[in-house]
């Protein structure tokens, strides 16, 4: 009877562990120069081109590397501490699982708050996000252009430079393309962003 009993929990701890651990596939790397308030710097983010409901991001501080993974469908974010792995390169970190914590979503848009128009050609637009519905006040503009890709990464600009509309996808193009070059703005602040290139990866992480 004990044994029965000790390996029905080990079975229900393992499920419950797997229920746990998610897994996560990143190939491609993508970087913007990002300018602002005479600043410029690079911002980038490690997407799965083929599902945009989860990206990776690093950071750098004086206390060391973090990397986080933003799951939007699961409504968490994963962090992993990062060390440098010098014997596989002078770039490679090997990435350490810490802790999960909640996510809480990212703003909408409503239709009747968004105006989209093309600009010169269809591969430059503008995007006016309205404070209301009555479309009297700019809560932000978005003037960009892009590029063919091989496939729709418009998500990873969404996600870079649309805090915190990064859940937005009703103001996503339905073209094979990548934002090339954008200007941001809104009552405070009018930001650059100009695409600087798309590393392919091959990076797997999961939790636990």
């Amino acid at each position: 009877m004990k044994k029965t009993i000790s390996i029905t929990l080990l079975l229900m701890l393992s499920f419950f562990s797997a229920q746990k651990t998610k897994f996560y596939t990143f190939d491609k790397e993508i970087i913007y120069t990002f300018e602002a308030l005479a600043k410029k710097t690079d911002t980038s983010i490690f997407i799965n081109s083929d599902d945009d409901s989860y990206f990776l991001r690093v950071y750098s501080g004086i206390a060391g590397s973090t990397a986080k993974i933003f799951d939007w469908k699961n409504k968490q974010i994963h962090i992993f501490n990062l060390s440098k792995n010098p014997k596989k390169g002078e770039n490679y970190y090997d990435f350490h699982f810490n802790k999960t914590t909640n996510l809480s979503a990212s703003s909408t848009i409503k239709k009747d708050k968004i105006s989209i128009e093309d600009l010169s050609n269809e591969n430059n637009k503008k995007i006016v996000i309205y404070t209301s519905k009555r479309k009297k006040r700019i809560d932000r503009e978005v003037t960009f252009s892009t590029v063919t890709s091989d496939k729709n990464l418009f998500f990873a600009f969404r996600y870079i430079a649309l805090h915190p509309y990064e859940q937005a996808t009703n103001i996503d193009i339905n073209d094979k393309a990548i934002v090339e070059k954008a200007i941001v703005k809104n009552a405070k602040l009018l930001c650059n962003y100009k695409l600087k290139t798309i590393n392919p990866v091959s990076l797997d992480l999961k939790t636990n």
